[in-house]
């Protein structure tokens, strides 16, 4: 990123450029008019910003690196089951991430530009699909979900989120990692431990509770009655199948939003009907 220089004489000049929270490290590089680096033109200086103000790094807060069909997360843009990971920030005012980069080689800050027009809300989350396909953000810009230029390894490897101007905001290198098992931070933005998450929730709050499960089935005067554990505010879809070997199943109906931590919903089938029945979340 460029900054204006004010000359204030032949030696002098004044810069202004923007901040983060807390100690701030700026090195300075002059260059001759032929913009060859002068070896004795060079310094640097630590500027700690203690301005209650100044907002907090964006965080890499969840990722899953093995996501697999039909158990895993779905792209909503064509259906497959691709590496993603998700950003949060945990300021109070949103943050507008134009111009910043991604990254899975920490070697290669600049690997992949957020698109301009990138803003997380105050306490937000920003999915971001690893899946190669960054020609989709332009097809479906209002999806409110990014499309990077790199993918993830399940062996391991890192994701780095830049500034403008090559800052490291946040950064993670993780192992090994399990099939639709994410890993993250806990609680949201907590930088100092990682952990595996069965009951992964892209683009929401975090939570060790353990993956979803039902906990109810009942049959009672024709009407069958589904329960499950759920997140309070995301949405499930439920689907049947009639018969187990069928090669698709059958959406039930619309989506059901969780208002607790449980989610109902009730089905009647047809008399004398064996019915399969399946929940996942839908967003």
């Amino acid at each position: 990123m460029r900054y204006p220089i004010t000359w204030i004489s032949n030696t002098g000049w004044s810069l202004r450029v923007p901040l983060y929270n807390g100690p701030n490290q700026l090195a300075v590089q002059g260059i001759d008019r032929n913009g060859v680096r002068l070896t004795n033109a060079v310094d640097s200086i630590i500027v700690t910003n203690s301005s209650a103000g100044a907002p907090f790094p964006v965080v890499i807060n969840e990722w899953m690196a093995d996501n697999a069909g039909p158990d895993g997360f779905a792209d909503p843009v064509d259906g497959l089951f691709q590496d993603w990971f998700e950003l949060f920030n945990p300021n109070t005012n949103s943050v507008n991430l134009s111009g910043f980069y991604l990254t899975d080689n920490l070697g290669q800050p600049a690997k992949w530009a957020v698109p301009l027009g990138t803003v997380i809300a105050p306490g937000g989350f920003l999915l971001v699909w690893a899946d190669n396909q960054p020609e989709q953000n332009a097809a479906y810009a209002t999806n409110g979900q990014l499309h990077a230029g790199f993918q993830l390894s399940s062996g391991g490897e890192a994701i780095g989120l830049f500034t403008p101007g090559g800052v490291a905001q946040h950064a993670v290198t993780f192992g090994q990692q399990f099939e639709n098992v994410s890993a993250g931070l806990f609680p949201d933005g907590a930088t100092n431990a990682v952990y595996f998450m069965t009951n992964f929730t892209p683009h929401a709050a975090n939570t060790l509770a353990d993956r979803l499960r039902i906990t109810h089935l009942a049959f009672e005067n024709g009407t069958v009655t589904l329960t499950w554990s759920a997140i309070p505010g995301r949405s499930y879809r439920i689907d049947f199948k009639d018969e187990l070997a069928a090669p698709a199943w059958t959406p039930l109906g619309s989506t059901v939003l969780a208002l607790g931590f449980n989610a109902t919903v009730t089905d009647t089938p047809a008399p004398f009907t064996h019915r399969f029945y399946r929940v996942r979340l839908a967003d």
